[in-house]
């Protein structure tokens, strides 16, 4: 598999250039990947529950947690 290095302040990821699964923690990284065609498989909880506009999914989108209460 091709993947192209990221440099960071952590120091560099090495990321598939055609990932197949991706996760996302962002609302607007959400919007930005349904807008080309691809769904994430997993996102906050809180981001999933305002998907509904951006329907039809492809599949479930798995929640990777809910906000902390206070």
């Amino acid at each position: 598999m091709a993947t192209k290095r990221i440099l960071h302040g952590l120091g560099a990821t090495d990321v598939p250039v055609r990932p197949t699964r991706i996760v996302v923690t962002g609302y607007f990284t959400v919007k930005a990947m349904m807008a080309l065609g691809i769904q994430p498989i997993a996102a906050p909880a809180v981001i999933i529950d305002h998907l509904l506009h951006l329907l039809p999914l492809e599949g479930a989108i798995a929640a990777i947690g809910v906000p902390k209460q206070a």
